[in-house]
């Protein structure tokens, strides 16, 4: 389990994002701005779909599309988390919507209070770790500040993050009939959304977003 640790992206990532690109460029789906978490791996993923689009763009960080804060949990394997707090505490944690894994100590190095990345950040905002409801809530809180702004003219915003996040973004852009579920299974999956008179939509692959409409493009990317 990843959660906020900072591994750079992986070679095989890399093709991955660059399939992600090569795949809004048929889409004809192109950017006015790009939206990332402040992961590493998040980051480099959106560099190399801009290097493939061809586009000038700057690449703005919202720590709110962070991934999910697991806390303890961070840098165990399902096997070893399940060795140590028991299968029914972690499947609670992946479901239940405010169960919240073990949290790290502050004084613990994996705590993000000890990332520079964090520094403009109230160290009292940071998680210790975070049940799925309060993930959902940060994600809402990064929508509304950092990026709805940017689809208020019309442009289209690209959004890099993470498997978890991104499926919290989605079911709040859709509401309570979502199937963000089964969203962002596979690295690069790509979701985009228009919007009209009653809300965000999701646009199926067969069907063609108006032109008149704004775009949200999410991307996932290798864990």
């Amino acid at each position: 389990m990843t959660g906020w640790a900072n591994p750079e992206l992986s070679p095989l990532g890399r093709a991955q994002a660059r399939a992600a690109g090569d795949l809004l460029r048929r889409r004809g789906e192109v950017p006015s701005h790009v939206v990332t978490s402040r992961s590493t791996r998040a980051l480099e993923t959106a560099l190399e779909i801009v290097r493939v689009l061809d586009l000038d763009l700057e690449v703005r960080t919202c720590w709110r599309l962070n991934e999910r804060q697991v806390g303890a949990l961070q840098g165990l394997d399902r096997a070893a988390a399940i060795l140590l707090y028991g299968r029914a505490d972690f499947r609670a944690w992946r479901r239940q919507p405010y169960a919240r894994p073990p949290a790290l100590d502050e004084k613990d190095l994996r705590h993000p209070r000890h990332d520079a990345r964090y520094a403009d950040v109230d160290a009292c905002r940071l998680p210790d770790s975070e049940s799925l409801a309060q993930l959902n809530q940060r994600l809402v809180e990064g929508w509304v500040r950092d990026i709805e702004p940017l689809t208020l003219t019309g442009d289209t915003v690209l959004v890099v993050g993470h498997c978890h996040s991104l499926r919290a973004l989605a079911r709040f852009l859709e509401g309570s009939s979502s199937r963000a579920g089964e969203y962002f299974g596979a690295p690069a999956d790509c979701v985009t959304y228009v919007r009209d008179e009653r809300g965000w939509i999701l646009v199926l692959e067969d069907s063609s977003s108006p032109a008149s409409a704004t775009d949200v493009t999410q991307v996932s990317k290798n864990e």
